[in-house]
């Protein structure tokens, strides 16, 4: 596989899907942890994380906390077997060191957790290098209305119904409600 060229000041649409079909976020605790490491690995320093005795809690752990961003997290949305991520590479290599650090740490959660061992994800992340404003927007709708996605065909803002509308704005996987300004989900 040839590398990929990430460029600084790029916009990329990023993310993954769990092996064989299972569930990458099957309780709380899941999504919970998967959303603390997606600002907690964000960063140039190493990363160390200790996982906590209670089934509430996660005891982050991280030394050097000094490094910088290696991306800005433009959107993102968590799905039960995979996830979306829209991402700014802030850093040289910044998204691939993201992503290292973003599938390898869940990878173990998951495992410790589950008992289980080796792969977790399909294959390496899928990447998709955004080049306009136009493309920036659809990717960031196909990502927020990635949990009401209909089997039938596309869907969009415009062809949403009213219980589809009611979904998203209450889903609370997603950065939807930082772009609608729901305090009600930013609080949750």
């Amino acid at each position: 596989m040839k590398p990929r060229n990430f460029i600084n000041d790029g916009y990329y649409h990023v993310g993954n899907r769990a092996i064989g079909g299972i569930k990458l976020f099957s309780d709380l605790r899941d999504q919970l942890h998967f959303l603390t490491m997606l600002t907690e690995f964000n960063t140039t320093a190493s990363v160390e994380m200790r996982f906590a005795k209670t089934k509430a809690k996660l005891v982050g752990m991280i030394p050097g906390l000094s490094g910088q961003p290696l991306i800005d997290i433009v959107a993102y949305c968590l799905m039960p077997n995979h996830f979306h991520i829209i991402v700014r590479q802030k850093n040289d290599h910044g998204v691939t060191k993201y992503m290292h650090k973003l599938g390898t740490g869940y990878t173990l959660y998951f495992n410790l957790k589950h008992k289980s061992s080796g792969h977790l994800f399909q294959s390496k992340f899928f990447s998709q290098h955004i080049t306009t404003d136009e493309q920036l927007l659809h990717t960031t709708a196909y990502v927020h209305l990635n949990p009401v996605k209909r089997k039938n065909g596309s869907i969009t803002n415009k062809n949403l119904k009213e219980h589809e509308l009611y979904f998203l704005k209450n889903y609370q996987w997603s950065s939807l409600s930082d772009y609608t300004g729901d305090i009600s989900q930013q609080d949750a």
